[in-house]
């Protein structure tokens, strides 16, 4: 799905986004895809309210600088 069918759907609609609930886990450049220009900005916002990264997600802001381990554990990148 990743690279094979998205690509010439995203050529269709270039910067079209996508919905974070629906969207492809494995998305490259997740963080345009999903948040476009805002990423920055929700990326200080984050660290301001969550310093010591309580809330994860694959996808969420700052995700970025986990790794998530085959046994599910996260190590800061």
């Amino acid at each position: 799905m990743t690279n094979v069918l998205m690509p010439p759907l995203e050529q269709l609609t270039p910067g079209g986004g996508a919905y974070l609930n629906e969207a492809d886990l494995n998305q490259p450049n997740f963080q345009y895809t999903f948040y476009g220009n805002n990423y920055q900005m929700l990326s200080m916002i984050k660290n301001k309210y969550d310093p010591y990264d309580m809330f994860y997600a694959r996808t969420a802001v700052s995700s970025e600088d986990w790794d998530e381990q085959d046994d599910g554990r996260l190590c800061r990148s």
